[in-house]
């Protein structure tokens, strides 16, 4: 496709997820699929590029607007960094239809969290609270949710932010603004470390993500500044509804593909379940090397946290 096509649908993109707050991961990982013809693989991995900028992107946006919790994000970047590190490791040794299978479910999921959000009218006011007001049993509860949040981000390419912001809301108790401030803080740094993972295996398609990432970049610029002039609730169950469609068209390629090779359903599960073992057997056989590399990308990106954290006091 056109260099200024692939543009122009990385600002249209940007411009969407800027005024809906949802991640970018979710249209871009389909529009990858469908419109130019990826391989899931290859469209996880080039959407983990593309959310780099938008990340980056409304990151700059919040840091003038809200005052992010800089420390509560850091702690949780512990346990997000690992998890989307064994994410990106994940998907690219799984077969094509696990990863297609986790990435429908989990876009269900954000199509439906979007439409219950349209119907929701429940307002709760939350204060920002420094680290040492939290309790301790509700910030164990978010690092595990942080582990998984990271591993949904490196595994299926879609931002772990739909697990974050509620956990930063519902859990933690931080404003909304301010949850969803620090998590694009803690999505850049999770999708630093997810996309040194996926740029091993060589799956990256920099053409595309480069040129798509840069017009995400400035659409998320202006779909930050006229936010507040559309009907965010309209949007979204617009949204839910488009997402629950394809959603439901990458469930039905993967049911068809049975009838395809005349192999039915029982059969594939079993596939599924041998694939899952032998590949489980051969992380076992490299646990050592891959979680030296976990730690040393964990690290990197730990003093690059820091680094922001001392910066921003």
């Amino acid at each position: 496709m056109h260099p200024v096509i692939t543009f122009i649908i990385g600002v249209a993109i940007g411009f969407l997820v800027a005024i809906v707050g949802l991640g970018g991961g979710t249209l871009f990982v389909p529009t990858l699929l469908f419109v130019y013809g990826f391989d899931i693989h290859s469209a996880v991995s080039t959407s983990i590029l593309i959310a780099l900028f938008t990340t980056s992107s409304a990151y700059l946006y919040y840091r003038r607007k809200v005052k992010i919790n800089y420390k509560l994000g850091t702690l949780l970047e512990v346990a997000t960094i690992p998890g989307g590190v064994i994410g990106s490791y994940f998907t690219n040794i799984m077969s094509k239809t696990i990863i297609e299978f986790l990435f429908a479910t989990v876009l269900s999921l954000s199509a439906l969290k979007l439409i219950h959000e349209y119907f929701s009218s429940k307002r709760i006011t939350r204060t920002n609270k420094p680290l040492s007001k939290i309790k301790k049993s509700h910030l164990i509860i978010g690092l595990l949710g942080a582990f998984l949040a990271g591993f949904i981000s490196g595994s299926v390419g879609l931002s772990g932010g739909s697990i974050k912001v509620p956990i930063l809301i519902l859990v933690i108790g931080i404003p909304e603004r301010v949850a969803i401030a620090t998590s694009t803080y803690m999505m850049i740094l999770t999708t630093i470390a997810n996309l040194t993972v996926h740029n091993i295996y060589g799956k990256i398609n920099y053409f595309v993500g480069l040129i798509m990432g840069t017009g995400a970049f400035i659409g998320a610029q202006i779909g930050g500044r006229t936010n507040l002039r559309l009907n965010q609730r309209k949007l979204r169950l617009i949204l839910g509804a488009m997402l629950l469609l394809i959603s439901t068209r990458v469930f039905l390629d993967i049911f068809s593909s049975c009838n395809l090779v005349n192999t039915n359903c029982s059969t594939i599960r079993s596939s599924l379940l041998n694939d899952i073992f032998l590949k489980t057997n051969k992380i076992t056989r490299k646990k050592y090397e891959f979680f030296e590399k976990v730690i040393k990308i964990t690290k990197l990106v730990a003093k690059l946290a820091s680094y922001t954290y001392i910066s921003h006091r």
